[in-house]
């Protein structure tokens, strides 16, 4: 499956997102992201099992500043943090 949010102008904003599988519904999972400079970023597929591609363009269709670093943070279905990388850039 694949999730793709857009977010037309800067600010924060709360992202809630409610996930079914053959075992039927999870419960809703709440997160605020802060919109700075106007980025899209893409998920997929989602859900993942093992793997996911994650995206991240400029939402005006500018290149991207290649000296942009970025931190990612990966959660368990419980909410534990399983993973978390800093500085990332361009391809991990």
């Amino acid at each position: 499956h694949y999730a793709s949010i857009t977010f037309t102008n800067e600010g924060a904003y709360q992202v809630v997102a409610k996930a079914q599988n053959t075992c039927g519904w999870g419960s809703y999972a709440m997160k605020m992201v802060m919109v700075f400079g106007g980025y899209r970023m893409s998920i997929s597929p989602n859900p993942a099992t093992e793997e996911a591609v994650i995206s991240i363009e400029s939402a005006d269709g500018r290149s991207l500043n290649p000296n942009n670093e970025w931190g990612l943070e990966v959660y368990t279905q419980r909410q534990l943090l399983k993973e978390k990388k800093q500085k990332l850039k361009d391809k991990l």
